[in-house]
């Protein structure tokens, strides 16, 4: 499947401080790389998987997709040849429902989303519950968590309540201990996910990458707060990455306004939030 990627959905591998990074076009394509990560042993199945998208892709997968999913998941070995012909031609072109499809095929449990700007009405947390009648929790959020650090945010606040304690449970996220915030050590691995479209802007019928200032503020601002204070977006991003056994990266050349817009993107996350350290691996 890999070597059909590069030519299908421009895969190209990277890595992060050792880790690989998966970079690709179409975001449903994901499920591949999901799968090469759990054959590798690098995440668990299912496993916690954390995002950053302008999109919930929560849609329902249909039902000759979920059927197909179904065969999958209860395969003792699975057909590779039958899940690649699902993502490509059962699922949903404008890469809306690979998310379900995912938990479908019991590959991720819990999920958090960070960046959303469009189609943000479901409930937060959204309990979805599989054909297997596995309950799957999604936290799903337009903040950000640069915003989050700070008073009353998300990620900074005394809020015992369980949706928000399953929330940090979901990220890591250390809060039961006197002092400052900061992530649990020993969980496990995590897999980290970016779609590019949520680093950009619209005007009119135009999209833009990011200006800078964005970035700025988002990412790049301390926060004050009594809980949180020093840490800064970067930080809290590049801590889910050390967390991370796999990283991948959807273009969605599409919804950042064309390839150049999508290369300047690529090129302004690595090097503002991960200091310039994603990098091509040789073939």
């Amino acid at each position: 499947m890999q070597e059909e990627l590069k030519t299908l959905d421009k895969f190209d591998l990277y890595s992060y401080k050792g880790k690989p990074v998966y970079v690709h076009d179409d975001h449903r394509f994901v499920l591949t790389h999901i799968y090469d990560a759990q054959q590798k042993c690098l995440i668990r199945k299912p496993c916690k998987f954390i995002m950053f998208d302008a999109h919930h892709d929560l849609a329902d997968v249909c039902d000759e997709a979920k059927e197909l999913l179904k065969t999958l998941r209860e395969q003792e070995r699975m057909d590779e040849d039958l899940f690649f012909e699902v993502v490509k031609d059962k699922l949903r072109g404008d890469d809306a429902d690979w998310l379900k499809a995912a938990m479908e095929l019991g590959w991720v449990s819990d999920v958090a989303i960070f960046g959303i700007r469009h189609d943000n009405s479901e409930n937060n947390p959204f309990i979805y519950t599989d054909a297997s009648g596995t309950n799957h929790t999604v936290f799903h959020s337009g903040t950000w968590p640069g915003d989050m650090l700070g008073y009353q945010g998300d990620l900074g606040e005394h809020i015992t309540n369980p949706d928000m304690i399953k929330f940090w449970e979901v990220l890591g996220w250390e809060t039961s201990k006197p002092g400052l915030r900061h992530f649990s050590e020993g969980k496990e691995p995590i897999m980290l996910n970016f779609d590019l479209d949520c680093f950009s802007m619209s005007y009119e019928d135009f999209l833009f990458p990011w200006h800078k200032s964005v970035y700025e503020r988002r990412f790049l601002k301390e926060s004050k707060y009594l809980t949180t204070e020093g840490w800064t977006g970067k930080q809290f991003v590049q801590g889910l990455a050390e967390k991370a056994g796999a990283i991948t990266i959807a273009r969605e050349p599409d919804y950042c306004g064309g390839r150049s817009n999508q290369d300047q993107i690529f090129s302004d996350i690595n090097e503002i939030i991960f200091d310039s350290q994603i990098e091509k691996v040789a073939e």
